[in-house]
C-alpha cells in the first residue's frame, strides 16, 4: 500500500476501445471499509461498531444526551466522545459518497450511499440537534475559551434553522443531485472521430487549430443542449424542494438563501454585502476582463471573439500541456512543494502514501473536483477530472491546498474546531494555486512557465465576474422559487449582459441562455459560489504579499491555516496578512497588482 496508486493515465485510458473500468480504491491499511470502527478509537465507541446499523449507534447518542455535565472535565470528555462519534459517521458517509462519485453508473455504490444518508445520518440528525442545544444551554461552555467562540456562534444559527421534517427532504435532495451528476457523467462527444468525455473534449479548446476548437466546443454545447430540458426540470424540483425546507424553517417560501446562510455558517456577510460585492466587481474586474479579451481577439487576428477562442493559445505563445500521465502530475507537484516549503512537502508526501487520489476523467465518473478529509484515517481524498490541461494542473494545486489545510488541523482532538467556514477553506486552496505558480518550471520550459503564470492571473480576473453571475442568478432563483424556465432564461441573459465578456454569441443564443447549467454548484452545492469570490480576494492578497517577501507570506499563510475553525473570517484574513472586504477598496489594489505582474 505504500506507493501511490494513480487512477488511469491520461494517454493510456483512451487508447483502448473499451471504456476504462473504475479502478478499485482500498483505504490504506484495510482490505475494505465496511463501516466498522477501527480498534484504535477510544473506548466510548465499542470495538467493531458498525455505524451503518442505527440500532448500534442510537445508544451512543442516548448516552451523550443523558450524561451529566457537572464539571469542566466532564464537559471536555463529553465533547471528545461526541467528536469521535461525529468522526466515524463523517468518514463512513465520505467513503460511500466518494465511491458513488467515482462511478456514477455503479447502482450498488449509489444505493449504499443513499442507504446511509437515509438511515444512520437521517436518524442521527434530531439527536445531534439535541446535543447542540444541550451544549449551548450548559453554563460550562464558558470555560471552553476563545477558540470556541466562532463554533458556538455558528451553532446558534444551525439550531435556529433545524427542523426534523427537513431531514427527509435532505435525502430527497441527495437523490436529485445524484440524478444530475449521473446525467453529466454519462455525457460523451465525438471530436475528430474519437469518442471522449466532455473534460477531454474541453482540453482541445486551448489548441491553436481554430477549426478543431470550434468542432470541440460545438460538440460539447450540442451534447449539453440535448439534455437541457431534463436539467431544467431537475433544477425546478431542487429549487422547490429547497423552498419547502425554508418554509418549514419559518423563513417563508423565498427564504432559502437565509436558511442556507444559517446552515453553512455564513456569519460575516449577507445579502447586502453580496450585492455590494457584485457592484464592486462590475466596476472593476468586468471592464478589466473585457480589456483582456480584446487583447486576445487582436492577438488571434479575428474580427470577433467566439466562445471557443477564450482559451486558445495565441500565435507565438506555447500551448500548455503540462503532463500526460497522472504520475507525472503528482511527481511534478511534489517537486513544486519541495521548492516551496519543506513542511508542505512533508504533508504532500503523506497524501501520496495514503493512495487517496482519483485524478483522471473517464466515462461515468461524477463531474467536478473536490478534496474530502477523512477524520478517522486522518488523510484527505483528492478527486478531479483531469485531461492533461493546464487547468487540471491548477485544479490539483488547488485541491492540494485544501489537503494542506485539513492536515494542518488533524492534530486537533475535537473536530468541532478543525475547519473554518467555507470562505477561508477556499482561501487556503486558491492561495496555493498562486504561491505554487512561482515554480511552474517544474512542468514547463521558462517561457511557457511565464506564459502560464500570466494566463493564471488573467483567469483570476475572469473568475470574479463569473462568480457574481452565478451568485446573483442563484439568489434570483431562490427568491422566486416558482419562476418559469422562460423567466429564468431572461434573468440569466441579463446577468450575462452585466457580467459577461465581449465574446460573440449571436448565432449561439440557446447555448448562452443555458450556460449556467454547466456549473455543478448550482445543483450540488446551492449558494456555494460567492465563497470563491471572497476567497479570490484573500488569495490575491496572500500572493501580493509573496511578491514582496515570499518566506514571510508563506509563514503567515501556514499560521492562518493552522488556526482551523477557531477564529472568525475577518480574523483569519488578518492572520494570513490580508483584510476581509467585499468592496472596491479591497478589489482595486489587487487589480493593479495583477496589471503590474502581467507587465513585468
Amino acid at each position: 500500500m505504500g506507493s501511490l496508486k494513480v487512477v488511469g493515465d491520461v494517454d493510456e485510458q483512451y487508447s483502448k476501445k473499451r471504456p476504462p473500468r473504475t479502478p478499485a480504491w482500498t483505504p490504506r491499511g484495510r482490505k475494505d471499509y465496511t463501516g466498522a470502527v477501527p480498534p484504535s478509537r477510544r473506548s466510548f465507541l465499542p470495538r467493531g461498531l458498525d455505524v451503518s446499523d442505527w440500532s448500534r449507534v442510537r445508544p451512543l447518542y442516548e448516552d451523550l444526551l443523558a450524561r451529566p455535565l457537572g464539571s469542566d472535565a466532564a464537559l471536555r470528555r463529553w465533547l471528545e466522545d461526541w467528536s469521535d462519534l461525529n468522526d466515524v459517521l463523517t468518514e463512513e458517509n465520505a467513503r460511500r459518497m466518494i465511491r458513488s462519485r467515482r462511478d456514477r453508473t455503479d447502482a450498488r455504490a449509489e444505493k449504499a450511499f443513499l442507504a446511509f444518508v437515509s438511515g444512520t445520518l437521517a436518524e442521527s440528525r434530531p439527536l445531534d440537534f439535541r446535543l447542540k442545544k444541550r451544549l449551548l444551554a450548559s453554563p460550562r461552555r464558558r470555560a471552553l475559551g476563545r477558540d470556541w467562540r466562532t463554533f458556538l456562534a455558528a451553532l446558534r444559527g444551525e439550531i435556529r434553522a433545524f427542523r426534523p421534517e427537513n431531514v427527509a427532504l435532505g435525502v430527497r435532495e441527495q437523490r436529485l443531485i445524484g440524478a444530475y451528476e449521473r446525467l453529466i457523467g454519462r455525457m460523451q462527444v465525438s471530436v475528430g472521430g474519437r469518442r471522449m468525455t466532455l473534460d477531454r473534449a474541453a482540453a482541445l479548446l486551448s489548441g491553436r487549430d481554430a477549426a478543431r476548437r470550434r468542432e470541440a466546443w460545438l460538440a460539447i454545447a450540442r451534447r449539453r443542449l440535448r439534455d437541457a430540458p431534463r436539467i431544467d426540470r431537475l433544477l425546478d424540483r431542487l429549487v422547490r424542494l429547497r423552498a419547502r425546507m425554508a418554509r418549514n424553517a419559518g423563513l417563508g417560501e423565498a427564504g432559502y438563501a437565509r436558511l442556507n446562510a444559517l446552515t453553512r455558517r455564513k456569519l460575516d456577510y449577507g445579502e447586502a454585502e453580496s450585492a455590494r460585492f457584485a457592484r464592486a466587481v462590475e466596476k472593476t474586474f468586468v471592464p478589466a476582463m473585457r480589456r483582456l479579451q480584446a487583447e486576445r481577439r487582436r492577438a488571434l487576428g479575428t474580427p470577433t471573439l467566439k466562445p471557443w477562442d477564450l482559451l486558445a493559445s495565441p500565435p507565438g505563445e506555447p500551448e500548455l500541456r503540462p503532463y500526460r500521465r497522472d504520475r507525472e502530475l503528482v511527481a511534478g507537484a511534489a517537486r513544486i512543494f519541495r521548492r516551496l516549503d519543506p513542511g508542505l512537502s512533508a504533508l504532500f508526501e503523506s497524501v501520496r502514501r495514503a493512495r487517496n487520489l482519483d485524478l483522471s476523467s473517464r466515462p461515468g465518473k461524477g463531474p467536478g473536483g473536490f478534496q474530502y478529509y477523512l477524520p478517522v484515517s486522518k488523510t484527505p481524498f483528492i478527486f478531479m477530472n483531469g485531461a492533461g490541461r493546464h487547468r487540471d494542473l491548477v485544479t490539483f494545486l488547488h485541491e492540494s491546498g485544501h489537503a494542506f489545510h485539513s492536515l494542518s488541523n488533524r492534530g486537533r482532538r475535537l473536530g468541532f474546531t478543525r475547519a473554518p467556514g467555507l470562505e477561508f477553506c477556499e482561501v487556503a486552496s486558491m492561495s496555493m494555486e498562486l504561491l505554487a505558480s512561482r515554480f511552474l518550471e517544474e512542468f514547463y520550459p521558462p517561457e511557457a512557465a511565464r506564459s502560464a503564470r500570466r494566463r493564471d492571473l488573467e483567469k483570476a480576473v475572469e473568475l470574479l465576474p463569473w462568480v457574481c453571475a452565478i451568485d446573483r442568478f442563484q439568489r434570483w432563483l431562490y427568491a422566486r422559487p416558482r419562476a418559469s424556465a422562460a423567466a429564468r432564461t431572461r434573468a440569466w441573459t441579463a446577468l450575462m449582459d452585466r457580467f459577461g465578456g465581449i465574446e460573440d454569441w449571436s448565432d449561439l443564443p440557446a447555448a448562452r441562455a443555458r450556460r449556467w447549467q454547466q456549473q455543478l454548484h448550482v445543483f450540488s452545492l446551492p449558494l456555494y459560489y460567492l465563497e470563491y469570490g471572497i476567497a479570490q480576494a484573500g488569495a490575491l492578497q496572500v500572493w501580493r504579499a509573496s511578491r514582496r517577501s515570499p518566506a514571510r507570506a508563506l509563514r503567515r499563510y501556514r499560521r492562518a491555516l493552522a488556526l482551523g475553525g477557531t477564529r472568525s473570517l475577518p480574523e483569519l484574513f488578518r492572520a494570513a496578512g490580508g483584510r476581509f472586504g467585499m468592496d472596491e477598496r479591497t478589489l482595486r489594489p489587487l487589480l493593479a497588482e495583477i496589471g503590474a505582474a502581467r507587465r513585468g
